[in-house]
This record gives structure tokens, C-alpha cells and sequence, in this order.
């Protein structure tokens, strides 16, 4: 038995699974794009403290060193902070709390492994929030020697 499509039939066909997979697409970019970046009205302002450079001077080659830095919520909505990433796996974050309230602050805490580092060095840790810039960027200097 052979099975005779009209050009009618295979066009609805094609337009049924395109419209099938456009719309199993956007429910998925839906469910899974970040709370933080949908609404304009939810964004709000951050002030970190002491600074977004930490110097951390000259350290011994091969030691951990810890550093915590403030995030303060000086905005009108309540405060989203998501996906931290360092620039190399010498540094390590922990951050207190993720969900700020007006008012409210939070600790980012690191730990800096030198292990055979030598010289100069950069690192660096960036976090996404529901501010205006989206994206923050800590950046930490320090010089390693024996």
C-alpha cells in the first residue's frame, strides 16, 4: 500500500513540526533563562566594599590566602546575586547569602591558592545580579614569592 501526500499535506506537516519545535524551543529558553535578567522593573544597585580591586600585595609562593569583600544592596528591589566563576581554579567563593533584601548585606569570601605562582599575578571573579550592569568583576593582584 503506497501512501499518496498532496503537496497540501506535506507543507501542514511541515509547518505542524516546525511550529512543534519552535514552540518546545521557547519553553525551553523560558524555564531556563535567569530570573535576574527578565524584568527591567526587578533591577536594582549594588555597592561593593572595600572595592572591586583587591591588592593583595606580596604573598609567599605556595600558601592560601583569604579575602572577603561586602556587597551591599543600596536599591529598591530585592537583590539577586547568580553564577559565580573565577579565572582559574586558584580561587575559590563562597558567598553568604544570594538573596538580598533592600538594605541588606552579604560576604563574597575567597581563598587564593599560590601554589606555583610566581611574579605578578591577576585573578579574577566575576558574578552575575539583577543590577543595571548585570555583570561584576572582582579583580585581585597580589605578587608571589618565596
Amino acid at each position: 500500500m503506497k501512501l499518496k501526500l498532496k503537496k497540501i499535506d506535506i507543507l501542514l506537516l511541515v509547518l505542524f513540526l516546525i511550529s512543534s519545535f519552535s514552540f518546545l524551543y521557547f519553553k525551553f529558553i523560558k524555564e531556563n533563562i535567569d530570573d535576574v535578567t527578565i524584568n527591567n522593573n526587578t533591577k536594582t544597585t549594588i555597592q561593593i566594599l572595600p572595592d572591586t580591586l583587591i591588592k593583595l600585595g606580596t604573598i609567599k609562593t605556595n600558601s592560601i590566602q583569604e579575602f572577603k569583600i561586602r556587597i551591599d544592596n543600596h536599591g529598591i528591589n530585592k537583590l539577586k546575586i547568580r553564577d559565580f566563576t573565577s579565572s582559574c581554579g586558584c580561587t575559590k567563593i563562597k558567598c553568604d547569602k544570594t538573596n538580598l533584601n533592600v538594605g541588606d548585606s552579604t560576604f563574597i569570601s575567597g581563598k587564593l591558592d599560590t601554589k606555583n605562582k610566581f611574579g605578578p599575578n591577576i585573578s579574577s571573579v566575576k558574578f552575575k545580579a539583577n543590577t543595571f550592569q548585570g555583570y561584576h568583576a572582582i579583580v585581585i593582584k597580589y605578587i608571589a614569592s618565596n
